[in-house]
């Protein structure tokens, strides 16, 4: 027995169906026909636009072709893009002949390391700071005048200067006061010392700079504090039959040891112990005398190369009468640096003797003699006086004069056969 499944359907029913079959199957070949028109209008349409936005450079445009995933293929069908960064115009420089110290950028000024290598600075200025990033200043913060700058932190004698300055000494002067207020003295240090070197400060600008940097350097050269990242000191612990003259030739210090004793704060010299922790101070130190201004610059640093020194400090001086002092480039006379020493006076013969409270060159003599062409410069020195009040005017018969207290450091600092003394107009 069939299934009715199986059964043969009506013939109405049969006829309809194949009827609608036939007009179902003769609609196909339209709607394909019509299909394959659009997709080749569309294709047309695009190779057209490929031929609208063909590069210029045939290779190029072959390049990518051959390889659809590039992006620049995208780029070749949009005006507002290119395919390659445009050539650097005759304003634009690569970024190795960018100037080291500091980098401006519009709402924020970004400390950069500076670069040591070709177009930097010396690489011995760099050798304190390994490392170091100066951290950025807010532009709104780094004020046109330097005195300004330098108020922000702590006030200034003489009310400091409004003088605007370069955007780089700005910068360096914002960046070392970011640095003190981060505890990075050292760092401070030396951006304020690459400041000072700036041509465009004024002399009120140029003195506010010394004076932070002198008080700057109580602490890291002049006091028994420590700091790991300062090239200038290190730590020393006293061993058996150390004396302070020992530990500082051993150690090659150039300074006399008297330096150890004043910035450890011993009393007593001789009562060192083994096992005592010291704080030594390196040099070489070298003096630079401004005539003009009657003022010694104190600096530390190699003796040849003087742009990689460090400023330490300043002193009021006296010159010559008659403005007699010589100009020139001299270095400390060895066996001549005397304490306490006796005089002749070479224009009357008077004598005086070691300990004469009327002695005019006081208790301590450095002496110096030229170098290369000023060589023919000789007998003159650095010297104490007990004249405080020809500081600052031209009373002695050439040399340069201290007060007592100011020569007895000096003293300590300069080396003999070492530092150089430089006295300039």
């Amino acid at each position: 027995m069939s299934l009715p499944s199986q059964s043969p359907r009506p013939g109405k029913m049969g006829r309809t169906y194949v009827r609608n079959h036939r007009r179902r199957m003769g609609r196909r070949p339209l709607a394909a026909l019509a299909i394959v028109v659009v997709v080749g209008g569309v294709v047309a349409a695009w190779a057209m636009g490929i031929g609208r936005h063909e590069p210029a450079n045939a290779s190029a445009a072959e390049t990518m072709l051959n390889d659809p995933f590039t992006p620049e293929l995208t780029a070749t069908r949009d005006p507002t893009r290119t395919a390659s960064p445009p050539a650097p115009t005759e304003t634009q420089q690569p970024a190795s002949s960018l100037p080291p110290p500091l980098e401006i950028r519009q709402g924020r000024q970004a400390a950069t390391q500076p670069d040591t290598t070709e177009g930097g600075p010396p690489a011995n200025r760099e050798s304190s700071l390994p490392g170091v990033r100066p951290p950025a200043v807010d532009a709104g913060s780094a004020p046109a005048g330097l005195g300004d700058a330098l108020r922000e932190a702590e006030p200034l004698p003489g009310g400091g200067s409004t003088t605007l300055v370069t955007d780089t000494a700005r910068n360096l002067l914002a960046a070392a006061e970011r640095s003190l207020t981060e505890n990075k003295p050292v760092v401070a240090r030396e951006l304020l010392n690459r400041a000072l070197r700036d041509s465009t400060l004024s002399a009120a600008d140029a003195a506010a700079v010394r004076d932070r940097l002198a008080r700057l350097n109580d602490d890291l050269v002049f006091s028994p504090k420590v700091h790991t990242d300062d090239p200038l000191s290190a730590t020393y612990v006293v061993k058996s039959g150390d004396s302070l003259e020992r530990i500082a030739r051993r150690n090659d210090l150039a300074v006399d040891w008297r330096l150890l004793q004043r910035v450890n704060r011993l009393a007593n010299p001789n009562r060192i112990q083994e096992g005592q922790s010291l704080k030594l101070v390196r040099g070489p130190f070298h003096a630079v005398v401004s005539k003009s201004a009657y003022r010694l610059d104190l600096y530390a640093g190699p003796p040849a190369d003087e742009s990689a020194w460090v400023y330490i400090r300043s002193f009021p001086v006296g010159l010559g009468e008659g403005d007699s002092t010589p100009t020139g480039r001299f270095v400390v006379k060895r066996g001549s640096k005397l304490i306490d020493p006796h005089w002749v006076n070479p224009r009357t013969g008077q004598r005086f003797d070691k300990s004469d409270p009327m002695n005019p060159i006081g208790e301590r003599w450095i002496g110096i003699e030229g170098l290369g062409d000023d060589a023919v410069k000789t007998g003159y020195g650095l010297h104490g006086t007990i004249e405080p009040h020809s500081i600052g005017r031209q009373m002695s018969m050439g040399c340069v004069r201290l007060l007592a207290d100011d020569v007895e450091l000096v003293y300590e600092m300069l080396a003999e056969g070492v530092s150089r003394v430089t006295i300039r107009e």
